[in-house]
């Protein structure tokens, strides 16, 4: 993604293609030599994504059920896209060297 006009566009067309969808979101983390795996939920519908840019960071939001996640200095957006859409999801990778993982459950 380029700029935050474009990042804004993509959120908004993700959410719109895949709200209420039931997801995994989880971090993973280089530690060193070992990357850390932290899930975070896993089921709750998908009610939205945005992000702000507060303070000159970019800051995306993924909010899932009642729950919102933030992802602080994101820095690159990956979206996946599958023909089954098992392994759809995206991936907000931030400058700390962690990556926010958001997939779907199959229905």
């Amino acid at each position: 993604m380029q700029n935050e006009t474009t990042w804004t566009e993509f959120l908004n067309f993700y959410t719109n293609q895949n709200a209420s969808r039931r997801t995994r979101l989880g971090v993973f983390e280089l530690n060193k030599d070992v990357v850390n795996d932290y899930w975070i939920e896993d089921g709750l519908p998908l009610a939205g994504l945005s992000m702000d840019t507060a303070d000159g960071a970019t800051t995306v939001h993924v909010t899932i059920g009642e729950m919102t996640h933030e992802v602080k200095d994101a820095i690159k957006l990956t979206a996946h896209f599958t023909s089954s859409g098992y392994e759809d999801g995206l991936d907000i990778f931030d400058r700390d060297n962690r990556v926010t993982i958001l997939r779907f459950e199959s229905n």
